[in-house]
């Protein structure tokens, strides 16, 4: 667990009625663990743009359906799909008793409730 910030810590050790100088002590605390984690942090790596066309929502989608499992030995399929240019991710249960069919049926409530797939794709 990392540990608070110098602001928190005051505000704790005021709160519990610490001594003065404790307090005062705590507003220059510095952690060495968090010094050692901050010169190791790297910049973020940044992702080239897209093109304009692949921006706008609903160009591309990712989908997948997986099973997941519960504690009485049961499995659900959940569809997934995620807008790849929004990053607008959504999913839902499709079927219990294991992964359903490739059937359009299977999936048609729940395009039909998440209004993210046109009819004409189908």
């Amino acid at each position: 667990m990392a540990p608070c910030s110098n602001q928190a810590l005051v505000r704790l050790l005021g709160a519990s009625m610490a001594d003065k100088k404790v307090i005062a002590a705590a507003q220059h605390f510095r952690c060495p663990r968090c010094d050692e984690v901050k010169k190791v942090e790297q910049p973020r790596e940044t992702r080239p743009l897209r093109p304009d066309h692949q921006l706008r929502f609903n160009h591309e989608v990712s989908t997948d359906v997986f099973e997941v499992h519960d504690c009485r030995g049961g499995s659900h399929a959940i569809l997934s799909i995620a807008d790849l240019a929004t990053r607008y991710h959504i999913a839902a249960r499709v079927g219990g008793g294991g992964t359903p069919s490739s059937h359009r049926r299977s999936f048609e409530p729940f395009l039909d409730h998440a209004n993210l797939v046109h009819r004409q794709c189908w």
